[in-house]
């Protein structure tokens, strides 16, 4: 079971964004998107989750077609953390993370169970009753983590898909640590997760997959070891870059 996206392609007025893209994310894997500013990293993320239409090429959640799947199976299937969301209005920290509780799944009690447990994951059960518009942007970021993550507590569907889009870009090193690990827990859980990032150390250490995005077109796509090597990646950011790999970690250095 698994996210298959085959020959994925996405063209707005006459350029091309993403050209015949493939991956497939599956049970337990944390496949990471890399790539420079105007790759399509968040474009393709878009696609997968289903809030834009390819213009050609497929998406299929445990081999459903995502265009046959409703609002509703696409909620039980995928969560999705975007790169930014404010709001135009005031909402409490908790009542957003209770926005991603889907009401078939449980009783009032568990709802309130899977958020306590969501905050208390990112840290942040003591904003719980402060107004999102005043929390800085690692922390909003941190509360759309925990909504989509309470999105996720059910057993309605047997495979499950956590989307993330930069999700670590304003959080501090601490932060983007224990987010990383907080996805490694949950990709044992069998939840497949999907995760644009920038910093090329985290992608190198926290990922099982990556993909490397460059113009739209795929470059590379592996187990993250064989992605991360100084040639691959050198060409692709145009920057010298010198990767170390010991027993127990990768390391990217700029040179």
């Amino acid at each position: 079971m698994s996210i298959e996206v085959r020959n994925l392609s996405l063209k707005i007025a006459n350029k091309n964004i993403l050209n015949s893209v493939s991956l497939a994310i599956g049970s337990g894997d944390i496949v990471g998107i890399i790539g420079p500013n105007g790759a399509g990293k968040s474009s393709l993320v878009k696609l997968i989750a289903g809030d834009h239409a390819a213009t050609n090429g497929d998406v299929l959640y445990n081999d459903r077609p995502l265009h046959t799947l409703s609002n509703r199976d696409q909620a039980l299937h995928r969560a999705v953390v975007e790169q930014h969301v404010d709001l135009s209005f005031p909402m409490l920290v908790k009542q957003i993370v209770a926005l991603g509780w889907l009401a078939e799944c449980g009783d009032r009690q568990q709802m309130l169970n899977a958020i306590d447990l969501a905050l208390q994951a990112l840290g942040i059960a003591h904003l719980a009753t402060q107004n999102y518009a005043t929390l800085s942007g690692g922390e909003k970021q941190r509360v759309q983590i925990s909504r989509a993550l309470v999105q996720l507590q059910h057993q309605k569907v047997s495979q499950r898909y956590l989307l993330l889009d930069e999700p670590t870009s304003s959080l501090d090193l601490f932060h983007q640590i224990q987010l990383m690990r907080l996805l490694q827990q949950q990709a044992l859980q069998g939840i497949g997760v999907l995760i644009v990032l920038h910093d090329l150390n985290l992608a190198a250490n926290y990922t099982t997959k990556l993909l490397v995005l460059e113009k739209g077109a795929v470059v590379m796509f592996d187990h993250s070891q064989k992605v991360m090597h100084s040639r691959c990646l050198s060409a692709v950011y145009k920057v010298d870059l010198d990767v170390q790999t010991d027993q127990a970690r990768t390391t990217v250095f700029v040179s």
